[in-house]
């Protein structure tokens, strides 16, 4: 998943252009401008992060991907707990 941002931006950004296709769950296609980098900072700790996020035409409340998160600490992924799945599951038990 990456992280996405709707095209109202801070005036000094630069989209830059990017060959993207995003869908959302429902299969709807989102409306990609291009991508830019923004500066975050986590008021906790203080920390600033550059991240990059595909800017979407459509208004829609900014999302931070699961590897963002990972790597800024805001969550953790037990890798132990995941079962990695190499092909087509044929019965899946959802």
């Amino acid at each position: 998943m990456c992280n996405a941002l709707s095209h109202a931006l801070p005036k000094d950004s630069v989209i830059n252009r990017a060959n993207v296709k995003l869908t959302t769950y429902s299969r709807a296609s989102l409306k990609v401008l291009g991508v830019t980098k923004v500066q975050l900072q986590n008021p906790k700790n203080q920390k600033k992060y550059h991240v990059e996020f595909v800017v979407v035409k459509e208004d829609y409340t900014p999302l931070l991907g699961s590897v963002s998160v990972q790597k800024m600490g805001l969550i953790t992924v037990k890798q132990e707990n995941i079962l990695n799945v190499t092909g087509a599951v044929d019965n899946p038990c959802f």
